[in-house]
Parts: C-alpha cells; structure tokens; sequence
C-alpha cells in the first residue's frame, strides 16, 4: 500500500504509550503516588536532558475536588442539586 500525502503516523498519545510495554521497562513511564499509597503510572518526559531531566511534581487535584467550583460556581447549580448529583453517584 502506497503512503498518501497526508498520510502520516500519528504522535504517541499518553495511554497509546502506556500500552506498549516495550516502553514502560524502560525509563519512558513513572509510578506515581495519588493518594492513601496507591499510584498509577504515567509517561515521562523525553528526552531525558542530564541537566534539567523534568519530573511529575503534581498530576493535578483530586476526582472531585473543584465539583463545586464548577457546578455550582459555573454552571450555576444549587448545593441541592450538586448533593443530588452526589448521591446518584453522577458526581
């Protein structure tokens, strides 16, 4: 089959590079701790620069901790309806 003009590889999207196992021995892939001792792993940078290698110093904040910021600060819901949410386990 003959290459077309657009027709190039796509880049390595985090989860695509997880998958590949080739490069999770090696050093493309870092635990990472999220809470209670449980981690997950997630890519790294690459390259690896001698002077200024690049860490994961935070993956962002917890499920669920701007709910309120969002639902009930942009979206304009009602702490009623946010607790709603919480019960029906949509949120």
């Amino acid at each position: 089959m003959q290459s077309q003009p657009n027709d190039h590889p796509r880049p390595l999207e985090g989860v695509r590079i997880l998958e590949m196992g080739q490069l999770l021995a090696g050093p493309f892939a870092a635990d990472v701790e999220i809470g209670d001792g449980e981690t997950v792993k997630l890519p790294t940078f690459v390259p690896k620069l001698s002077e200024t290698p690049g860490r994961t110093e935070w993956i962002g904040p917890s499920l669920g901790a701007r709910n309120r910021e969002i639902y009930g600060g942009l979206l304009g819901m009602s702490d009623a309806e946010i607790a709603r949410l919480q019960a029906d386990g949509v949120i």
